[in-house]
């Protein structure tokens, strides 16, 4: 029922049918993304949900784990899958197989909604199809309540927009830890429709509120002044569950013995629950065992040191508090490490450098694990005339050469190649042709419990799409 939903289709299992296709309109492509060394004939759609219900042996097993994202507006279209993907590569790596939708339906703004549906299956995708379960996948999505792994995702929806040259981040964090107003109250669609109509006042009401909101988003987004100390802190940490002495007192252990082994000078000073001191080329920096601190405008030897640790400490992201320029250096010094802040975007000139030198990265990540290559890879090119600054590490010979640089951004999007007829005539000839064979080898015994068995409560609750911005 789940993937039928996500892929705007017709579901059903034995207690229950639903037909999504009203939605397909809003439906921008899908793909599914395998790990390494997994058969490739279960990127086929049909395959893959079959081989997924197949495997269990119980009609209430569960199957699959579900995890839904919004994606910034700023976003093309066309490259909405491919940021997608690039955030669930973190999760296939370590062995799942999962399904991506994307759907840009209708927001109560007048906008769009871009957000990805995915789809990760429970058991590891072996070359001969579904096997066991991967408890050890567990631990990350219970770790601090789930505030983990929400981090990992925004903070690597902020790197792909970055990669792709787009000013836009995700933070995760509650509006009281933001230190923004309660959430805005939600209408139902109903309602949303009356007011296309007739005068409603708490309709009104909340146009307002956000017209206001975005005068005090356009003022406020001048920037800061490159003055004052930079504070560092884990995404994950939030003020409803501060963390004990002990567990800092362990961090700051943990950094000095890294601080060492990597040729840093460090030292422990303070009295009580002290800090330590960590010696750089361009300074020092502060670590009181939760937050980084350094006091002036951050040299690229300080971000360095400070996204190292931060990435050995096992931070999912960082929040960062300081000057542009120092958000900058932390930004540029993260992007390798897929450790960037999820707080705040780089500047435009920093974005060109991120695009031009590390765009790349996008490719590498997502084609390996997408068989049937349905995701646009083809990155543009941002160019400024401000800073003309070439890559350092090579350029791959997929990539574009840039173009001759204006007073503006240029950027290109080329068309997503597509499939000929006759190829996608073959694909599917072929995926059945593979089904037959990987279903005539399977136990019959767990053929009477393909479907999953659940009680009839009706259509799933995420039929009731919530069309909000």
């Amino acid at each position: 029922m789940r993937l039928g939903y996500q892929m705007c289709t017709y579901a059903a299992d034995e207690h229950s049918h639903a037909d999504y296709s009203r939605f397909t309109g809003d439906h921008r492509g899908g793909v599914i993304l395998l790990p390494k060394g997994a058969n490739a004939e279960f990127a086929d759609d049909c395959n893959f949900i079959m081989a997924t219900c197949f495997r269990e042996e119980r009609k209430d097993a569960q199957e699959g784990r579900v995890i839904d994202f919004s994606l910034p507006r700023e976003v093309p279209n066309h490259l909405l899958l491919l940021v997608a993907a690039f955030v669930m590569v973190h999760f296939v790596e370590q062995g799942m197989a999962v399904r991506i939708d994307i759907e840009c339906p209708p927001a109560s703004d007048d906008g769009l909604n871009p957000h990805a549906h995915c789809y990760l299956s429970q058991r590891v995708l072996e070359e001969d199809g579904f096997g066991r379960k991967g408890r050890e996948w567990n631990a990350q999505f219970r770790s601090n309540e789930g505030r983990d792994y929400r981090a990992v995702i925004a903070a690597r929806l902020t790197m792909a927009c970055a990669l792709l040259g787009i000013a836009a981040l995700v933070d995760p964090r509650t509006n009281e830890e933001r230190g923004l107003a309660e959430p805005e109250e939600r209408f139902s669609e109903k309602l949303w429709r009356k007011a296309n109509r007739l005068y409603v006042a708490p309709i009104e009401e909340l146009k307002a509120k956000r017209q206001e909101r975005k005068s005090i988003e356009t003022v406020s987004a001048a920037g800061t002044q490159a003055t004052g100390a930079v504070t560092i802190n884990s995404a994950s940490v939030s003020a409803r569950f501060p963390m004990n002495d002990k567990k800092r007192a362990q961090r700051m252990i943990f950094a000095l013995q890294l601080a060492q082994e990597i040729g840093v000078e460090a030292r422990k000073f303070g009295e009580g629950r002290g800090e330590i001191e960590l010696a750089t080329d361009d300074g020092t920096i502060i670590f009181d065992g939760e937050t980084f601190t350094i006091a002036n405008i951050t040299n690229p030897s300080q971000a360095k040191l400070v996204v190292t640790l931060a990435k050995k400490l096992g931070w999912p992201a960082l929040v960062v508090e300081g000057d542009s320029k120092s958000e900058d250096e932390i930004f540029l010094a993260g992007v390798s490490e897929a450790m960037v802040p999820i707080n705040t975007c780089a500047s435009d000139n920093a974005l060109a450098l991120i695009n031009n030198k590390f765009g790349h990265r996008l490719a590498d990540a997502v084609r390996p694990l997408d068989p049937l290559l349905r995701v646009d890879t083809a990155v543009p090119t941002v160019r400024r005339d401000l800073e003309v600054v070439e890559p350092a590490d090579p350029v791959p010979a997929t990539s574009r050469e840039p173009e001759s640089s204006s007073e503006h951004f240029i950027v290109k999007f080329p068309e997503a190649p597509k499939p000929s007829a006759a190829d996608e005539e073959k694909r599917r000839a072929k995926a059945a042709e593979f089904w037959d064979q990987y279903v005539a080898g399977q136990d019959k015994g767990l053929q009477r419990n393909s479907s999953r068995g659940a009680p009839d409560y009706g259509e799933p609750v995420e039929d009731n799409k919530i069309r909000g911005p």
